[in-house]
């Protein structure tokens, strides 16, 4: 069935996903379905209708290649051939009977798998992003918006992008919760994997993660894990150093320098913590182009995780000269044109 209606399956999808009834009422595209089709453009409801047609023409191949139907089709034969006055058919006659009548049944269904096969096949082709991603201008959602860019233009990979309004406190909308239960951008959707509603994942390491091990298939910015076992590790160290260290004391002395109560405390802790995780980056960057890799290091993840974050080193009134080598990696980084486009999303 999944040659033939996959791809049917995939544009309906895609027609959901720029309906307004996912883009402006919020619902998911399951619920679209069950609960508004009505309200649905022409084009989904058509495609909605072909690919029930497909799944049934394939269902309805099934049973005629098992028999039940070829079986009816031989009984009625039978009956006809005895209540009728006609001279009995030779052997050779009634097989070739049976095969007209089983080549006729069959050449009805293949005609109309082949014409939906055909409608698939256009389909196919046309622009179907498979990749939702919601976001906002925050170091964690423009981390991923890089990463995207970038595969955008390794490999072709297009995606959508969606602003949450935290002001509005979209990100805690039922609708969103079902996404991320932490309530939280950034998030994505993998329309190509999972079911109707696709494969959501939260946490944007984790999305880093999972779109390179789905979407990088050459390595062209992570490691290979069993032939490159350190460079992996390595990778992932840096990661997670910055995903527990960097990113929440940085947003902690952001919080407290923009809070209205003054509280010195708050301030002076989290932008010294702060300033000794930029320490820390200057000792692995000082004769080093990238965080991770062998030699002056490789270009990838651990350095798209952490880049947003020490870009936004003025949010917290923190001026890089005094790290030399992160200062030469920012403007390295910030001259990549998948960094100048990513940076921009949401527009």
């Amino acid at each position: 069935m999944s040659n033939y209606c996959d791809p049917l399956i995939t544009a309906l999808k895609d027609c959901l996903l720029h309906s307004d009834c996912v883009l402006k009422q919020g619902y998911l595209p399951s619920q679209c379905i069950k609960e508004h089709f009505d309200d649905l453009p022409e084009q989904c409801k058509s495609l909605r209708q072909a690919t029930f047609e497909c799944k049934r023409g394939m269902l309805d191949m099934r049973k005629r290649f098992r028999g039940n139907n070829a079986g009816a089709a031989v009984v009625k034969i039978k009956e006809q051939s005895t209540s009728t006055s006609d001279p009995p058919s030779s052997p050779s006659s009634t097989v070739a009977s049976k095969q007209h009548m089983a080549l006729s049944v069959l050449s009805s269904t293949s005609r109309t798998l082949i014409r939906l096969a055909a409608l698939s096949r256009t389909l196919s082709t046309m622009s179907s992003n498979s990749i939702k991603l919601y976001t906002a201008s925050t170091p964690n959602g423009r981390k991923v918006s890089i990463f995207l860019e970038e595969l955008k233009s390794a490999y072709g990979l297009n995606y959508d992008a969606q602003r949450l309004d935290s002001s509005k406190a979209e990100q805690k909308e039922p609708w969103f919760i079902k996404i991320n239960p932490n309530g939280r951008i950034p998030a994505i959707v993998d329309h190509s994997r999972g079911g109707p509603d696709g494969f959501s994942v939260f946490e944007s390491a984790a999305i880093l993660l999972y779109l390179a091990q789905q979407k990088d298939k050459e390595y062209r910015f992570w490691f290979k894990p069993d032939e490159q076992p350190e460079d992996y590790s390595e990778m992932l160290q840096w990661i997670f150093f910055a995903h527990g260290g960097v990113g929440p004391m940085q947003g902690q002395a952001g919080h407290f320098l923009r809070l209205s109560e003054d509280i010195p405390y708050g301030k002076k802790r989290y932008t010294d913590e702060t300033k000794r995780l930029y320490n820390v980056l200057e000792l692995r960057l000082k004769e080093r182009d990238y965080l991770a890799g062998p030699g002056r290091g490789v270009y990838s993840l651990a350095d798209i995780n952490v880049y947003p974050w020490i870009a936004m080193h003025d949010y917290v009134n923190i001026a890089l000269d005094e790290w030399p080598g992160l200062k030469a990696w920012v403007e390295r980084m910030a001259d990549k044109p998948a960094v100048k486009a990513g940076w921009q999303v949401p527009a």
